[in-house]
């Protein structure tokens, strides 16, 4: 599990008509704000929170963390897309997600309200320089520097930007460590290796498969990879067509996980090997093993016919 960590949400969520909008998504949309990692401004002033880096995410990746299923995942971010919560853009290995107002780092803007000590005035309307002056207060006044300022939790500034530093660079460790997993069963990668870069048509159906609510696979990459990885052995004239048919023949059979898959294609290697039916082109006949032969309905036999002896 993550290092967790603070992150700010503000109190206008809490609102009867954020709580109807947002529903059974409010997880999905608090991961995102936890996960913003800086806020841009598009062409019309409005602030959108960039989750990851920009980086495109599975919905494995929310669903693993938060404890929930792809479905219900994918179910909750079109919720918070039809409301406006959110911008998800396709890529062609998860989604690229904004957050709207996100607001997590609201409290690093600039806060013009804040009046320093001196410029501030008594109630005799005097600012502190000008008191001093008057009654003779040559000592400055003793303030905190606000590095050294603590909050309740006991934890000052500077120990919690050390703080949120360490949570980027372990961010940053996650990202790494799923781009590698992402290379290990990317489609593309693999068919390439064997057949060339896959044609668009063949593109679109790893992303259907992959991201359409249709598609049951548990693990659509790696399962993609090992269907091309079966190609390979078979070597087809069209690859692509062959690809295309297998996976759909997989769903069909209800075969949504990898390991299912590879049952499959193990138990199917051991028959074809095996003879029989399944092995070596050969069919058992059982009444050319016995001998006996048959006779057609004008009575000519047909087959192997044992010699009368005169």
């Amino acid at each position: 599990m993550p290092e967790t960590f603070y992150f700010p949400v503000h109190t206008g969520l809490l609102s009867p008509q954020h709580k109807e909008n947002i529903g059974n998504a409010l997880w999905e949309f608090l991961w995102m704000i936890a996960k913003t990692t800086k806020e841009v401004k598009d062409e019309d002033g409005e602030t959108w929170g960039i989750v990851l880096g920009g980086k495109p995410i599975k919905l494995s990746e929310i669903a693993e963390e938060i404890g929930s299923s792809e479905r219900t995942i994918q179910r909750n971010i079109v919720r918070l897309k039809k409301f406006g919560y959110i911008k998800a853009t396709k890529a062609p290995y998860g989604d690229i997600f904004k957050v709207k107002n996100s607001k997590k780092f609201y409290k690093n803007r600039h806060d013009k309200s804040v009046v320093p000590d001196s410029k501030r005035h008594d109630k005799s309307g005097m600012s502190l320089e000008e008191r001093d002056d008057k009654y003779g207060m040559s000592e400055p006044r003793d303030t905190t520097d606000l590095v050294e300022r603590h909050d309740k939790s006991g934890m000052s500034n500077k120990i919690k930007k050390d703080k949120e530093i360490k949570d980027i660079n372990n961010n940053n460790k996650i990202k790494k460590k799923n781009e590698d997993v992402d290379m290990k069963h990317n489609p593309i990668t693999e068919y390439e290796k064997s057949f060339g870069f896959p044609p668009a048509i063949l593109i679109q159906e790893f992303s259907f498969w992959i991201d359409s609510e249709e598609s049951f696979f548990q693990e659509p990459e790696a399962i993609i990879c090992e269907v091309i990885k079966q190609a390979r052995k078979q070597a087809p004239r069209n690859a692509a067509s062959y690809v295309k048919a297998i996976i759909k023949k997989y769903h069909d059979m209800e075969l949504y996980t990898l390991e299912a898959v590879q049952e499959y294609n193990k138990k199917f290697e051991e028959k074809r090997n095996g003879g029989g039916q399944y092995g070596n082109g050969f069919s058992h006949n059982t009444k050319q093993a016995t001998g006996t032969s048959e006779t057609e309905s004008n009575g000519t036999p047909v087959g192997r016919v044992r010699r009368r002896e005169v």
